[in-house]
């Protein structure tokens, strides 16, 4: 947390303030650090001046802002992208996506390069993201409060450039060879799917089969993106901790069937989803998810014990360090925070229910030896307690990002998330066998289970939006108050956690004496 904080403050000061007013405010933290060497006591505020000091100089050498182009659109400019994602619609014979500008072809507008654009390409070829292209466009920039719902997403990605009417010139080199594998692995994941899609027939539950394992979300309907954007079940289209954890677990079972180590069957697992959430294109919740595992499992070999926040915390600190701008992307906020929510509630919200189970009378089954609680209250509650904190960790971002947010997620989302569990484990098995070309009449059977559980939660998301719309629209934007409401719930998360750990101590200092 002491290195978090600053980290984020000083990213913070590099979106906010810039040019001489950053180099002032600078040039009055280092002051102030000398100021407190000399004249203070404290030296842990001696060492957070230091932290926020150099992660604001960290934070103004990566920021990249939103260019200042002539507001005439520039025609037909040259420039080399190195593909980040791309997408193709054949039936428009369209190509587009996202990436970095490595160069431009002319000498006046050498400050484009380095920032991200949005490339719309007329052409049919297969291009993959490992590759850099050379393309020729028009080029205009996007404003960062854009009334356009698409520019609006694009600028949450850190997007403030758009290329349209462009034409690739040439193919200028291939990638490193880790993209390279990364993309190949994503081809061959995708070939896959389309293999057992045109054995089986189209079904519309197969856009969700692509959400759940593949994060993509091209092949959903609009109706499908309507009813996980109205039931708070859209995380499951993101591959996320939720994905990552089912896989880890399936593979470990899978692992022991080997007589392996406990140490080697970590490292194997890290080494086997790896490929994966590359291929995925390391969305911020599939990344997070994978540091974590890797910060959690890595503390053993520094003799160190991980719980509660740490590996979180590491893991923000390594992707921040990596690129500050994912501080203001909404997958980051929104995979960190549900993750920090559900690791500051769950349980004392865990033990609120209970008490209330208990005051209510609500025990399923009698008594079982040392508990007050039968198995299934205990279950219920455990999901319902998840399933709130991650309803108030996400509940401000939503109304800050889309205008609405959804109630019935409370209730949804721990039968959804059962429902769940074998789709991950099917479809990443079958998927598996598939790239391994074992898939056979085993790989048959996990396609069909992974397709039938993913009807199941359609049906059961279409329902519950048109019996229990539990869900509020805004028509205008928050302007930031949706960020001012996570930042006082995440404060009362942090003191209520205080609490409870306060309390566990007593109550282990009073068994000990």
């Amino acid at each position: 947390m002491a290195v978090f904080l600053p980290l984020m403050v000083g990213t913070l000061l590099g979106k906010v303030v810039g040019g001489l007013t950053l180099v002032i405010v600078i040039g009055i933290l280092c002051i102030g650090t000398c100021f407190c060497y000399f004249f203070s006591r404290q030296k842990r505020l001696l060492g957070h001046c230091f932290f926020i000091c150099f992660a604001a100089i960290y934070a103004f050498w990566r920021f990249e802002t939103a260019v200042s182009i002539d507001r005439e659109q520039i025609w037909r400019l040259t420039y080399e992208v190195e593909i980040e994602k791309i997408d193709h619609k054949s039936e428009r014979a369209k190509v587009y996506g996202y990436g970095k500008i490595t160069k431009v072809h002319s000498e006046k507008y050498r400050m484009l390069e380095g920032h991200r654009i949005y490339f719309y390409l007329n052409g049919d070829k297969d291009y993959i993201s490992s590759q850099i292209l050379k393309l020729r466009s028009g080029v205009r920039s996007l404003e960062p409060a854009t009334a356009e719902p698409f520019f609006s997403y694009l600028t949450q990605k850190n997007i403030y450039l758009y290329g349209y009417r462009g034409k690739v010139l040439e193919i200028v080199k291939a990638e490193n060879i880790f993209r390279h594998f990364f993309a190949e692995i994503n081809r061959m994941l995708h070939d896959q799917m389309e293999r057992y899609i045109q054995r089986y027939g189209s079904h519309p539950a197969d856009g969700i089969l692509y959400g759940i394992l593949l994060s993509e979300k091209k092949e959903l309907s609009k109706k499908q993106k309507a009813s996980f954007h109205h039931t708070s079940a859209a995380h499951l289209l993101a591959v996320s901790g939720l994905h990552i954890g089912i896989i880890g677990f399936a593979l470990d079972l899978l692992l022991r069937c080997f007589f392996l180590k406990k140490s080697w069957r970590r490292w194997s697992i890290i080494g086997i989803l790896l490929p994966y959430v590359g291929a995925i294109g390391f969305p911020p919740s599939a990344a997070r998810a994978w540091l974590m595992l890797v910060c959690f499992w890595s503390a053993g070999f520094c003799s160190r014990k991980s719980l509660g926040l740490s590996p979180l915390l590491l893991a923000a600190i390594l992707a921040l360090l990596y690129d500050p701008l994912l501080l203001f992307d909404i997958g980051f906020q929104l995979s960190y925070g549900v993750a920090a929510m559900l690791l500051l509630l769950s349980v004392p919200l865990r033990k609120i229910i209970l008490w209330l189970f208990d005051k209510m009378r609500c025990n399923i089954f009698p008594e079982a030896k040392g508990r007050k609680m039968g198995p299934v209250s205990w279950k219920v509650a455990k999901l319902l307690s998840v399933s709130t904190a991650a309803t108030l960790a996400s509940a401000p971002l939503t109304f800050e990002y889309f205008n609405m947010f959804s109630l019935t997620g409370i209730i949804l989302n721990p039968i959804v998330i059962q429902m769940a569990l074998p789709i991950v484990v099917c479809g990443f098995l079958f998927l598996l066998l598939g790239i391994l070309r074992l898939e056979g009449v085993v790989g048959n059977i996990l396609f069909a289970l992974a397709r039938m559980g993913a009807s199941l939660i359609d049906d059961l998301l279409s329902l519950s939006e048109q019996y229990v719309p539990w869900y509020i629209e805004f028509p205008t934007k928050p302007n930031g108050m949706g960020l001012c409401f996570f930042a006082i719930i995440t404060a009362i998360a942090l003191k209520i956690y205080e609490i409870h750990k306060n309390l566990q101590w007593q109550r282990i200092r009073r068994m000990n004496l």
